[in-house]
């Protein structure tokens, strides 16, 4: 960008108009902002955006889209991360609470229970490693 600014300070003083322009505070000091970190003058960023406006423009634009959306993603998949720990926790609070009653029954009616109990705890703790 900077460089049709280049071009532009050496056209001939004729190939200029001058124009006085009322630019809302904030907007003056972005483009004073853009045109020090450039190295080049106001005027030059100001040309600079007004022949580049469109692209700058979309490019701004679906930038700020991806964004908003990486914003948005990011907060869906940890309220989906929260809600499957308060799942994965709540299922070994109930392995405990089956455990506890499965020593008052009869050995050969828990077995089977027992088993499935002991999968699902291991597939607890391999879940919980991924934490």
């Amino acid at each position: 960008m900077a460089l049709l600014g280049k071009i532009a300070r050496m056209a001939k003083q004729d190939d200029f108009v001058k124009t006085a322009l009322r630019l809302p505070r904030a907007l003056r000091d972005e483009i004073k902002e853009a045109a020090d970190a450039a190295g080049h003058s106001m005027n030059d960023e100001i040309i600079d955006r007004i022949r580049f406006s469109p692209e700058i423009a979309s490019a701004s634009t679906i930038l700020a889209k991806l964004s908003e959306y990486d914003v948005a993603l990011r907060a869906a998949v940890k309220k989906q991360g929260d809600a499957l720990w308060r799942v994965i926790e709540r299922a070994e609070a109930v392995c405990g609470q089956v455990d506890e009653l499965l020593k008052s029954t009869l050995e050969a009616e828990s077995s089977a229970v027992r088993r499935e109990l002991e999968f699902l705890r291991e597939l607890i703790e391999t879940i919980k490693l991924q934490r």
